[in-house]
């Protein structure tokens, strides 16, 4: 469950940046923190290098990184939002099985490894793991970009569709998991424009989650509020559900 939370979040983050012409180029473990209060961050956007790191000197690249590359970075083409798309895949793939999908002892080995090697499915190293997911991964790895996700959105949507079905609302999905009535997805989507305008677009994944625990806009809003650090911003973002600002979280 965490794996998928965590890359859901990520999803959400590179879907707006993609739709802002942003591409990180180097999505891996160490570039995804998550806060105290459980807030999923992504970090360093535009490659970071860091002294700690070995690297590979003629292309001056980080050799920690250069698991996580897409084939069109090894063979220094052109990239675009698909490149990140295909390094959440290999993130998302060792969160699942406790290995990488490309392996080598040298970084020659595993830049042939990523241009030329299919890995297990997870579902073959993960007793249990459904297929349906297990091949959401995979199209995540396909080697060209022709052949994985047009976009974040759409890998978002096929990994939610395999984890709780396709017949609900995106933003419905994950409130059925706890077995609570569902608020109503448009209601959902005020409260998530709402919250957008104080903290961004990550309130769509925090809608999301905090949508699995609550079945009233009231029970909802008062988890939410606390993500909103200015005092005037909460009180507007609960005056715009006609709650009081003296609302205690259930």
């Amino acid at each position: 469950e965490t794996a998928f939370g965590l890359t859901d979040d990520i999803l959400g983050a590179l879907a707006y940046a993609h739709k802002h012409g942003v591409i990180h180029r180097d999505i891996k473990p160490a570039n995804i923190m998550v806060t105290s209060n459980g807030i999923t961050k992504l970090t360093d956007f535009g490659i970071a290098r860091s002294a700690t790191e070995d690297r590979i000197t003629q292309a001056n690249m980080a050799v920690g990184s250069l698991h996580y590359m897409s084939p069109e970075q090894i063979r220094s083409n052109i990239v675009d939002e698909r490149s990140d798309l295909y390094s959440l895949g290999v993130t998302l793939y060792e969160m699942l099985t406790g290995r990488l999908p490309v392996e080598g002892t040298t970084a020659y080995s595993v830049m042939h490894a990523h241009l030329t090697t299919t890995p297990p499915t997870p579902a073959e190293l993960v007793p249990g793991l459904s297929k349906e997911i297990s091949n959401v991964v995979m199209k995540a790895l396909a080697k060209t970009p022709e052949e994985r996700f047009t976009s974040a959105e759409a890998f978002q949507s096929a990994l939610r569709d395999a984890l709780f079905g396709a017949d609900l609302p995106a933003t419905a999905t994950v409130a059925m998991q706890s077995g609570a009535p569902l608020i109503r997805g448009a209601d959902l989507e005020q409260v998530e424009a709402r919250l957008a305008t104080a903290i961004g677009p990550i309130a769509k994944n925090l809608v999301a989650k905090a949508a699995r625990q609550h079945s009233t806009v009231s029970a909802l809003c008062a988890q939410l509020v606390e993500q909103i650090p200015d005092p005037a911003e909460r009180a507007t973002f609960l005056s715009s559900f006609g709650l009081g600002s003296g609302l205690k979280r259930p």
